[in-house]
């Protein structure tokens, strides 16, 4: 298969904007864990990259190979689609970018998820249909889901930007958490068959055994 991953967000933050972030700290994991085990089975593995520019930009540039695409914004000027948050934002405007191009499949990850185990092996994922890791307990009532992992075919890539930017416009049941609300809007788009979970455990992103965020105040 031809792969993009897709890596939004913050690279790098010395926490004197937000809090501390560094790619660095979760780039040879990802290579290990990730990116070497789908090459390694003979897939085409290309990055695309939208982040802001820091003093870490070129460092970023040289850490993952190969980037087809990516911008590098002023983080002080952006100026956000209107309703939505930054988090939302970037990542729409990173799989923009991706349109147009020759891939198979499309990963969304982050700069700061450091993995322990290879997530291709740990669950059987269907890379015909929209896959999450895991829901998050923050309403079981809801399919709140995972957001900083997940994969889809290419094919359904710009459902899944109008269902990002759904997830930000109407708060379904009353309930923006993140992205984690992105179940409802996706299967009005695609279908409740094609957006499905691999774990029926409840988790969080800092409650799990496959990676944790590397984020901190």
């Amino acid at each position: 298969m031809k792969i993009g991953i897709s890596l939004t967000g913050v690279s790098y933050d010395d926490g004197s904007i937000y809090r501390y972030r560094n790619y660095e700290d979760s780039v040879k994991e990802f290579y290990k864990y990730v990116i070497n085990p789908l090459r390694e089975k003979g897939h085409d593995v290309k990055i695309y990259i939208y982040t802001y520019d820091t003093i870490k930009t070129n460092d970023v540039l040289s850490a993952y190979k190969p980037i087809i695409k990516s911008k590098f914004i002023n983080q002080k000027e952006q100026i956000l689609i209107p309703g939505t948050t930054a988090q939302g934002h970037n990542l729409i405007n990173g799989l923009r970018d991706m349109i147009g191009e020759d891939l198979d499949l499309i990963i969304k990850a982050r700069f700061d998820i450091q993995f322990f185990k290879n997530p291709f092996e740990v669950y059987n994922w269907d890379f015909e249909k929209i896959n999450f890791l895991w829901r998050e307990p923050h309403r079981e009532d809801l399919p709140l889901l995972n957001d900083t992992f997940f994969t889809f075919p290419y094919s359904m890539l710009e459902s899944i930007i109008q269902g990002i930017l759904d997830c930000e416009l109407k708060p379904y049941d009353n309930c923006k958490i993140a992205l984690h609300n992105i179940y409802r809007p996706l299967i009005d788009l695609v279908g409740e068959d094609n957006v499905i979970w691999l774990d029926d455990e409840f988790k969080t992103a800092n409650q799990n055994q496959l990676y944790k965020l590397t984020r901190h105040e």
